[in-house]
C-alpha cells in the first residue's frame, strides 16, 4: 500500500517512516508517524518538537549525528531551567488535558483529573470541555499525579520543575 525508504519502530504501533507518494509533479516524500508524540496532545510541545526534528533529521537527512545533537541540546535545555518567573520561560513544557468526564469517573487516577480537583478545591469551577494545563514539579511524591499543578500555581509557589520527568 504504501513505499518507505526507512522506518523506525519504537514499539508495537509506534513507529515513523518517509513516505513516498506519486502525484501529479512526480514524486513526493513525507515523513508520516503512529502513536508517537509528534502527534499525541497529552504530551508537551517541546518533546513533539524535538522528536520531529530528530525523525525529519534521521529519515529525510540521514544525520544520526546532527539528531542525536538536537536531542541532547533540548535535554541541556531542559535542565538548564531554575527559577520560573513566567509562564512564557515554561510554555514549550505544559501539558494540556481535556476533561471529558467527571473525576469519579475514572477507574485510574489520571494527572489532569487530579488537578481539576485541585482547581475545585481552590474555587475554580471547570466545565466537561475545558483543557487543563499542568507542569510536573519537584516534590516528595512518588507519583507524577500527585506532583502536578496549574503553570500559574507553580510560578506563585516558587516550586521547581521535576526536570527529570521531562527528560
Amino acid at each position: 500500500e504504501k513505499i518507505a525508504k526507512r522506518i523506525i519502530f519504537e514499539q508495537k504501533k509506534k513507529y515513523a517512516y518517509l513516505r513516498y507518494d506519486k502525484g501529479k509533479d512526480g514524486w513526493k516524500s513525507e515523513i508520516a508517524s503512529m502513536g508517537m508524540e509528534t502527534k499525541r496532545r497529552d504530551s508537551c510541545p517541546i518533546v513533539a518538537d524535538c522528536l520531529n526534528k530528530v525523525l525529519e533529521m534521521v529519515l529525510k537527512d540521514d544525520n544520526i549525528p546532527g539528531a542525536l545533537e538536537h536531542a541532547r541540546k533540548t535535554i541541556k535545555e531542559i535542565i538548564n531551567i531554575k527559577e520560573i518567573k513566567s509562564i512564557e520561560e515554561i510554555k514549550n513544557l505544559i501539558i494540556t488535558r481535556k476533561f471529558t468526564k467527571s473525576s469519579n469517573l475514572y477507574k485510574v487516577q489520571q494527572v489532569h483529573i487530579k488537578v481539576a480537583e485541585k482547581l475545585k478545591d481552590r474555587g475554580i469551577h471547570l466545565n466537561l470541555g475545558d483543557r487543563i494545563q499542568y507542569l510536573i514539579y519537584q516534590g516528595r511524591e512518588k507519583k507524577a499525579t500527585d506532583r502536578a499543578d496549574t503553570p500559574e500555581y507553580i510560578i506563585e509557589n516558587g516550586l521547581k520543575l521535576d526536570t527529570k520527568y521531562y527528560i
